[in-house]
Formats: C-alpha cells, structure tokens, sequence
C-alpha cells in the first residue's frame, strides 16, 4: 500500500468520525431550504396517491385510519418539521425589558 493509499484513508476515516461524532458540518441556506422542499414534495406526492388524501380528512375529523397509513402520515410530517426546524435561522436570545424605572408608564 503506497503512502498516498494511506493518507487518502485516514482522511476519509476522520471524515466519517466528524459524521458519527455528533458535530455538524455546516450547510449552506440553499441546501437546507432545499431540504425542506424535498420534504414537502414527498408529502405532497404521497397524499396524491391512491386515498391518502381522504385518509388524511378523516384523520383530521377525528375519524378512524389504516395504522400503517397513520404511520406513513407521522413520518413524513416529522420528516418536514425537522427540515423546517434545521433551516430556521437561529433565534437572537430572548431578552427581558427593562423597567422603567423614573420614568412614568407608557400609556397609550
């Protein structure tokens, strides 16, 4: 095995414990939106087909459906929050007003 053999692994084994390690590799805003589109265009495509859309109605009525079609519905559902979650830009810290103190209130 030459030397180029063996850099080439283990640059592709730290590549693969950057993946399995928990931390994240950043991801460009198009990629996540991108993702989200996926999502919805799985779920949209899956309602299109056979009675899922008026599964979907009588789920929303609160009416009795197929286990594996309710199955199908959470995954696909979580799927597309999860990719919304992951594109939302992160909040700015939630900061408590001040009070006003010395001053009059505020009445409007």
């Amino acid at each position: 095995m030459t030397s180029e053999n063996t850099q080439q692994r283990q640059i592709h084994s730290r590549r693969r414990e950057v993946r399995t390690g928990g931390d994240s590799m950043p991801v460009s805003t198009h990629t996540l939106l991108q993702h989200v589109q996926d999502r919805t265009t799985d779920l949209r495509r899956w309602l299109d087909t056979g009675d899922n859309t008026t599964a979907l109605t009588a789920y929303l009525r609160d009416e009795p459906v197929d286990h594996r079609w309710l199955t199908t519905y959470k995954r696909l559902t979580h799927d597309l929050l999860r990719a919304v979650d992951h594109a939302r830009s992160p909040r700015a810290p939630h900061k408590t007003p001040m009070p006003n103190v010395g001053r009059p209130p505020d009445r409007r």
